[in-house]
């Protein structure tokens, strides 16, 4: 563990070498919720998810830069869940932008019966890009696809599982 420790205290102090040192931190922002991860629109609104351990009503938020109010992102309807279709937020952690403006979110899925997916909403014209639809084989049944990363250069994709190893003792 010490080993650890003093791996992250190097690579900290090796990465803020050579920058400007905070003098002042400013909070953006509280929340009564947690949160999972978060990212900026193009206009400088934050959107965030809230963790999904929580069973959150809304899954994932906007922020309006300017006066902090929230609202369920991209609105109510896809963060309510239905019986009719996969087309809403169930459990997302991973959420990132890119340079045209899309909102990509990483829906888990496993808080309610639905696909896993990839979902792209288009901020700039405030609605669905995409949706890629993840194959059960690319996420077993006791792991957590949680982070991406996206390369809109190339049209990748690449999202990380974590895979639970479970064991059970009588």
């Amino acid at each position: 563990m010490k080993k650890h420790i003093l791996v992250l205290i190097t690579l900290i102090s090796v990465m803020s070498y050579g920058q400007i040192p905070i003098t002042e931190v400013e909070i953006f922002t509280t929340t009564s919720q947690a949160v999972g991860n978060i990212t900026f629109t193009h206009t400088g609104d934050l959107v965030y998810s809230h963790h999904p351990f929580f069973s959150p009503d809304n899954r994932v938020v906007i922020m309006d830069a300017e006066t902090k109010n929230t609202k369920p992102f991209p609105n109510k309807y896809w963060n309510t869940p239905r019986d009719t279709d996969d087309n809403y937020l169930s459990n997302v952690l991973g959420i990132r932008n890119d340079e045209n403006g899309i909102i990509w979110m990483l829906d888990m899925a496993q808080r309610n019966k639905v696909t896993p997916k990839i979902v792209g909403w288009n901020t700039k014209t405030n609605q669905l890009e995409r949706i890629y639809y993840l194959p059960k084989s690319s996420v077993p049944k006791e792991s957590q696809p949680n982070d991406m990363v996206i390369d809109t250069k190339h049209d990748y994709f690449i999202f990380v599982i974590l895979y639970y190893n479970l064991y059970y003792v009588k």
